[in-house]
C-alpha cells in the first residue's frame, strides 16, 4: 500500500512536470502569435489577482507558523513567520509599485517594481534553504522577539532603501525589458531552488515522507516560473503572466506543505493532548471526590487550595471552612510538622512513609 502511494504520488509529478515543459515548448513555438493577439488588456487585474494569491498564502503560512510555534518552540516555527512574512511583504511592495497602478507613495516604476520582485525570490531561496537543512525537530534557541525584530528592521530597511535611493540602485531592466544583471540574479535564485530541490531529495530518501514531494513541486514550478520571467520585452508582456501562473501553483504546494503537513499536524497533536490532558484531569477529579480518605491540596506556603469529602469527613471541617487558610491555622501545634512536608514538597520528595496526628474541629 505504502508503495502504491510513492508511486502514485511520483507519477502525479511527473505528469504535472512534463505537462510543464510541453506547455513551455509550446510557447515558444507560439510566442509570436500569441504577442500578436495579447496587448496588455486587463494585464494589471490579472496580475494583481495572482500576486494577492501569493501574498495571502505567504501571511497564512506566517500566521499559523507564528501560532504554532507557541506549542512546538521548534526553530522551524520560529524561522517560517519571518520568512513568509518578508517574502509576503516584498510581493505586496512589488504588486502596488507596478507600473500603471496607482502611485504608492513614490512614482511607480519598473526598476522598483522589480527590486522588490528579485528580494522577495533571493529571500525565498536562501532562507528556506538554510531552514530546510535544519532538523524539523530542533528546539529554538534565539527568543522569538528578537527574531521578530529583526525581520522587521531588514523588511522596513530594505523598504525605506528602495523607495528613497531607487536612483543610486543599478539598473535591472533596459527598455523595458530584463538586463544581464537582472537576469544574473533570476539565475542565481533558480541555482538556489535547485540546491533546495537537491536537499528536499536527500530528506524524501531519507524520511519517505511524501509531503516533501509538495515541496519538490513547488520549487519546480517556481524555477519554471524564474525561466519564463526572463523572456518578457514590456511591462504588459503576456510572459509575465504565465511566469505568476506558475508563480501561484507554486505556493499552492507551499501552502499544502507548510500548512497541511507542519502546521495542522501541530494543531493536531496539541488538541489530542489537550483531550488527554482533559481526560486524565477528570479521573484524577473522580478519585480525588470519592476516595473515603482525607485530602488536602495546598501551595507552599500552607495555604489550602481545595479538600476532598473524606477531609470533611475525617475533621468535621467543610471545605467553605477551610479552603484559603493556612494549615497552622488549623493545627498551630504541629507547624514544625507542617513545615517539614512543605518542605519535602518543595524539593520534589514525598512523606507518604511518615503518620500524622491532627486533631478534630
Amino acid at each position: 500500500m505504502y508503495a502504491n502511494s510513492k508511486l502514485l504520488s511520483l507519477s502525479k509529478i511527473i505528469a504535472i512536470l512534463a505537462t510543464s515543459l510541453i506547455f513551455i515548448i509550446l510557447f515558444n513555438l507560439y510566442d509570436d502569435p500569441l504577442h500578436e493577439h495579447y496587448h496588455g488588456e486587463n494585464f494589471h487585474a490579472i496580475h494583481t489577482l495572482l500576486e494577492l494569491f501569493s501574498i495571502f498564502v505567504s501571511f497564512s503560512i506566517c500566521t499559523y507558523g507564528y501560532l504554532a510555534y507557541n506549542d512546538t518552540k521548534s526553530y522551524t516555527f520560529l524561522w517560517v513567520p519571518a520568512i513568509f512574512f518578508a517574502v509576503g511583504f516584498f510581493d505586496l511592495l512589488h504588486t502596488f509599485s507596478y507600473i500603471g497602478m496607482p502611485e504608492f507613495f513614490t512614482a511607480n516604476s519598473l526598476e522598483k517594481t522589480v527590486w522588490f520582485w528579485l528580494f522577495a525570490r533571493i529571500i525565498t531561496g536562501a532562507a528556506l534553504l538554510f531552514l530546510l537543512k535544519k532538523d524539523d525537530q530542533a528546539l529554538a534557541t534565539l527568543p522569538r522577539k528578537w527574531v521578530s525584530l529583526g525581520t522587521a528592521f531588514f523588511v522596513l530597511g530594505i523598504t525605506f532603501f528602495i523607495f528613497m535611493f531607487e536612483p543610486m540602485l543599478p539598473t535591472v531592466a533596459d527598455n523595458s525589458s530584463p538586463n544581464l544583471l537582472k537576469n544574473s540574479i533570476e539565475f542565481l535564485v533558480i541555482f538556489l531552488y535547485v540546491m533546495i530541490i537537491c536537499v528536499i531529495l536527500n530528506r524524501y530518501k531519507r524520511s519517505h515522507d511524501s509531503s516533501e514531494l509538495d515541496l519538490f513541486m513547488a520549487f519546480c514550478l517556481f524555477i519554471i516560473s524564474e525561466v519564463i520571467i526572463m523572456w518578457y520585452t514590456s511591462s504588459t508582456d503576456i510572459n509575465i503572466i504565465f511566469a505568476h501562473i506558475f508563480k501561484a501553483l507554486g505556493f499552492v504546494y507551499i501552502f499544502k506543505y507548510y500548512y497541511f503537513s507542519k502546521i495542522e499536524l501541530t494543531f493536531q497533536i496539541k488538541s489530542s493532548m489537550e483531550k488527554e490532558l482533559r481526560d486524565t484531569q477528570g479521573l484524577l477529579e473522580a478519585v480525588f471526590k470519592h476516595i473515603p480518605d482525607s485530602v488536602s491540596i495546598f501551595d507552599l506556603k500552607g495555604t489550602i487550595l481545595q479538600v476532598n469529602p473524606g477531609f470533611e469527613t475525617t475533621y468535621g471541617w467543610s471545605a467553605f471552612e477551610v479552603v484559603g487558610k493556612n494549615l497552622n491555622d488549623l493545627w498551630p501545634d504541629c507547624s514544625n510538622e507542617i513545615q517539614g512536608i512543605i518542605t519535602k514538597a518543595s524539593e520534589g520528595k514525598h512523606a507518604l512513609s511518615q503518620s500524622y496526628v491532627r486533631r478534630h474541629k
